[in-house]
């Protein structure tokens, strides 16, 4: 079984290079076991042995949930608090959220309706090194998840370079797409993401293995994967870099605000609302839904409602 194959739950720990800056401002995170579930664990990188066996023959490096600018069927660009942004880039530029060698793993949002895409570059070992021998396999992924069930994507041919895979595009980085659409609700997931190979051939269109079955040849530590029910409208994405989505404010708007698993923008915005005015004025009445309320509440509400859907 791959080294990266990540550990049981309770055996996984926060990952130490996201900094305490960072986790002081998420809500939740004051005790080891909050900090756990607001924090996924570092990534381990395959542990190549000179006899690894086919399993372990081909590695997932880097994995881009955001990779196209103004996509709409790749990642939110999103950033961990107001002033610190994700180490990816995002919007078509950077080398992934996911790389286990900078003991990078950065959690990711995404518009729960709507089929997506990511992008991963392989790295192939046979014997331990990198291979000059592998040409081409056929690779399938799958996202695995106790909410979310398992997101297949679709099958495909990845051509290989020096060890190296060839994406459609000329880059390394190789483009999956989910069979189907998340599903349908507010949430924040543990995701699990996993590669099969099979059909592992060399230049001279002959197999690497007497057999090349299907196998399962990486798999990620957890990934957190953030659902809202659109884009998010006004006050994200329209004063800079810094109203990018931030973690802390999806995390307060699902935990905190109570919207987990909410299907309705509507019902949705009462939790919010109704939220805020009991936190600010201990008060426990009725809110009707939508409402906008005092200039102390308006952002707030505005902000953290537009952040799950585009409800403003």
């Amino acid at each position: 079984m791959p080294a990266a194959l990540a550990n049981a739950d309770s055996d996984e720990v926060p990952n130490p290079a996201v900094s305490d800056r960072i986790v002081d401002k998420i809500p939740g995170t004051s005790d080891p076991k909050g900090k756990w579930r607001v924090i996924p664990p570092a990534p381990i990188p395959l542990d190549w042995q000179s006899d690894a066996p086919l399993e372990h023959a081909i590695e997932a490096t880097h994995i881009k949930f955001d990779h196209k600018a103004g996509g709409s069927s790749d990642a939110l660009n999103i950033r961990w608090i107001k002033d610190i942004d994700l180490d990816h880039k995002g919007d078509g530029a950077g080398v992934g959220e996911y790389v286990p060698e900078l003991k990078r793993n950065e959690p990711i949002a995404y518009v729960c309706t709507r089929q997506y895409t990511i992008k991963v570059r392989f790295e192939a070992k046979l014997g331990g090194n990198p291979s000059q021998v592998l040409d081409s396999a056929m690779i399938r992924a799958a996202a695995n998840s106790v909410d979310l069930g398992c997101l297949e994507m679709v099958k495909k041919k990845v051509n290989f370079s020096g060890g190296v895979s060839i994406g459609s595009d000329g880059s390394e980085y190789v483009e999956f797409t989910t069979t189907s659409p998340m599903i349908n609700w507010i949430s924040n997931n543990a995701v699990w993401f996993r590669f099969h190979a099979e059909k592992l051939l060399d230049a001279g269109g002959l197999p690497c293995d007497d057999e090349s079955p299907d196998v399962l040849v990486d798999q990620t530590s957890r990934i957190d994967v953030y659902t809202v029910l659109d884009d998010p409208g006004h006050p994200w994405y329209t004063q800079g870099e810094k109203s990018e989505p931030w973690v802390s404010a999806l995390h307060f708007a699902i935990y905190t605000c109570n919207t987990y698993d909410q299907r309705q923008v509507l019902n949705a915005n009462y939790y919010i609302v109704t939220h805020l005015f009991s936190e600010h004025w201990q008060g426990s009445f009725f809110v009707p839904v939508g409402t906008r309320v005092s200039s102390f509440m308006i952002g707030r509400h505005d902000a953290v409602a537009a952040l799950l859907c585009d409800a403003a």
